[in-house]
């Protein structure tokens, strides 16, 4: 009796540990459609492991890895849009203190993998 209790224990171990957890955002607010401020900005959605981009017709999606998740901001590293091993780090941060645009300002930056900074900078809205 006592090695069936221990083999379904192991059972029940090996299930856990083989079992994936799916990443989530800690802010649900970054599952939004972020609509762009400016015409050269594009439409775009997140996930954990994705970003969706739009604009005039033309629909980009690039596969993710998230690197920063938290209230104030989520990072995700992306394959390029047209060259996978284009390597860029996207991070969103909503900027509260900027009113009028009837949703949540968000900041857009990003960077090539091998940059130190964040030095562009797109802006996006969420209703």
């Amino acid at each position: 009796m006592k090695k069936i209790g221990i083999m379904i224990f192991v059972l029940m171990l090996s299930a856990c540990v083989s079992k994936t957890d799916e990443q989530k955002f800690v802010n649900p607010i970054f599952y939004q459609v972020m609509n762009p401020v400016s015409t050269g900005t594009w439409y775009t959605q997140i996930t954990p492991t994705e970003m969706l981009s739009s604009n005039k017709g033309t629909d980009l999606k690039q596969k993710c890895t998230l690197i920063e998740n938290m209230m104030e901001a989520v990072t995700l590293q992306c394959e390029g849009a047209y060259e996978p091993q284009d390597v860029l780090q996207y991070r969103f941060v909503p900027d509260l203190d900027i009113k009028g645009y009837r949703g949540t300002f968000v900041w857009m930056y990003d960077k090539g993998v091998n940059e130190k900074k964040f030095l562009s900078h797109e802006s996006l809205v969420i209703y």
